[in-house]
């Protein structure tokens, strides 16, 4: 399939959304039994409940992505799915106000998308409704076939017993609905796996050995946004970095907060400070007094306000005293890493000044002794 960029949509169109609201989603997740989609909103920690849950009847899983799905949905075909669901949902034909929507819709999606008859643009409620509708047929097959799986947008999982009984959905029902609907799978984000052997990755947490992490990828991604960020080139002031710093460090963190994560929290904890304290050791207001790691610690930074990944974790834990009860042993996630220190009751600033005093009394010591040799070395000479 020829890869199509996307489009943004031009207006939001809330009284369309809100009638196929009204018409589709409360029946929908009605008749969702064995599966859960991302049209009832759910959040995140809704999906790892289901994947555990899932883990404990189930011992393979297929996942498979659909390819620049959003530039590829047909308007004629989006039309006639909407029009078969109202029947299948209601037991009777499309009523009068539906069948006017359906008429003036392809109007607007044309009206929407630069490729004519094809594709949904990015930015309004309407595009992500319809996006979410559109493979409804998969998602009743699914259903009536006693087959329990996950969907987010484009995103599915589905799970089953052996093998062979995978290789059978594919075939008899996942294949046929996707070519009907004119919708490819991204063949580098699709295949069969084994529960507990091989991990589960889906919206950026990995599922292995009955725990929840992070994706590798993500830690990656993250890492070099800060890397980016905190680049000697940049020409970014303190607050600025400490403030743009702060904003990836929480959107990061409460994401990803609900898996087992804590030493992979602390871990790019100590990659984000290291790269802020050499960021500042280059800017103007510490290059006059050369502020060296030992001022810069995690008491200075913390009077920066910059924050911290693994505070995020613990004070969440905190919140959820009432979380799955956690086997014996340790965490692979916490093997190996080591802890921060905690802070003691002083004050972070009071802290730093002894540092800072402590500092400038070692380099006088060092002048002192360096003469005491110098002479020293002048009197066995005479």
């Amino acid at each position: 399939m020829k890869p199509l960029p996307y489009c943004r949509s031009k207006q939001a169109y809330p009284e369309e959304t809100r009638y196929l609201q009204n018409v589709f989603r409360g029946k929908i997740l009605r008749r969702q039994i064995l599966g859960i989609t991302s049209l009832g909103n759910a959040r995140p920690a809704d999906y790892l409940a289901r994947i555990r849950e899932h883990s404990k009847k189930s011992n393979c899983f297929y996942a498979f992505d659909l390819a620049k799905y959003y530039p590829s949905v047909d308007h004629g075909l989006l039309i006639e799915e909407l029009r078969n669901a109202y029947r299948s949902l209601n037991g009777k034909p499309p009523s009068g106000a539906m069948e006017g929507l359906l008429e003036r819709l392809p109007a607007i999606l044309r009206g929407e998308s630069a490729y004519g008859s094809r594709g949904l643009a990015l930015g309004s409620g309407l595009a992500r409704l319809l996006a979410e509708l559109y493979p409804y047929r998969l998602e009743s097959a699914f259903e009536k076939s006693g087959i329990p799986y996950l969907r987010f947008v484009d995103d599915f999982v589905i799970f089953f017993e052996k093998a062979e009984r995978g290789e059978t959905i594919v075939r008899t029902i996942v294949t046929p609905i996707l070519e009907s609907l004119r919708l490819e799978t991204n063949v580098g984000k699709s295949a069969q796996w084994r529960l507990g052997k091989d991990p589960l990755r889906y919206l950026g947490f990995e599922f292995k050995g009955g725990y929840f992490g992070i994706d590798g990828r993500k830690t990656e991604g993250f890492r070099a946004k800060i890397a980016t960020m905190t680049d000697l080139r940049n020409g970014m002031g303190d607050k600025k970095l400490i403030a743009k710093t702060n904003r990836l460090i929480l959107g990061f963190g409460h994401f990803y907060k609900i898996a087992e994560c804590l030493g992979t929290f602390e871990g790019l904890d100590r990659f984000v400070r290291s790269r802020v304290r050499r960021k500042l050791q280059h800017t103007k207001s510490h290059q006059t007094n050369r502020i060296n790691n030992l001022l810069l610690n995690n008491a200075y930074l913390g009077e920066l306000w910059l924050r911290s990944l693994a505070d995020i974790k613990r004070e969440y834990d905190r919140k959820n005293s009432r979380k799955n009860p956690k086997p014996a042993g340790k965490r692979p996630d916490s093997e190996g890493k080591r802890r921060e220190p905690k802070t003691g009751n002083l004050s972070n600033l009071l802290i730093y000044r002894e540092i800072q005093k402590m500092s400038l009394a070692i380099s006088g010591l060092r002048e002192e002794l360096a003469e005491m040799r110098r002479e020293m070395r002048w009197n066995g000479g005479g």
